[in-house]
């Protein structure tokens, strides 16, 4: 009878144990070296000092992640409106970039996306205010690079 009693004390324990483990959130973010994990979109971002001063056009944004070799990956790109959207912190009074990003300036970036009704046009997020704007294409001076890849899930 006591075997039996503490047996499945033991069972109940492990079984307590188990989802315990289980129920431990994950954060959002992750650091590691120069790139920060999104746990819960499967992205890795770009995270390093050259974040703080790349100014490009928007063809040359998209060259330059397509050329980015970066934490042993090569298939970087530039993210799309709705990805640069998600990194956005709306805990705050005003959006922000979340502050999970160390090397990133408050500052319009680049998304991957054109304006539909003009394809001169792209959009850009900007980090300080959590609002989006389109520029010309071909406007350089104040418009900041941030690549991303997939395939983390």
């Amino acid at each position: 009878m006591k075997k039996s009693i503490l047996a499945t004390a033991a069972i109940s324990l492990c079984i307590s144990l188990l989802f315990a483990v289980n129920s431990v959130e994950v954060p959002r973010y992750q650091k590691n070296k120069d790139v920060l994990i999104d746990n819960k979109l499967g992205l890795m971002w770009q995270d390093n000092l050259a974040g703080k001063r790349i100014e490009k056009d928007w063809y040359g944004a998209k060259e330059y992640c397509r050329n980015l070799s970066l934490a042993g990956n090569t298939d970087w790109r530039l993210p799309n409106y709705n990805e640069m959207m998600s990194v956005m912190d709306y805990k705050k009074q005003k959006p922000v970039i979340h502050n999970a990003f160390k090397n990133t300036v408050s500052a319009f970036h680049w998304s991957s996306e054109r304006v539909y009704a003009n394809n001169s046009l792209s959009w850009a997020i900007n980090f300080a205010y959590g609002n989006s704007h389109y520029f010309p294409k071909t406007e350089a001076k104040d418009i900041y690079v941030l690549c991303v890849r997939d395939g983390l899930k």
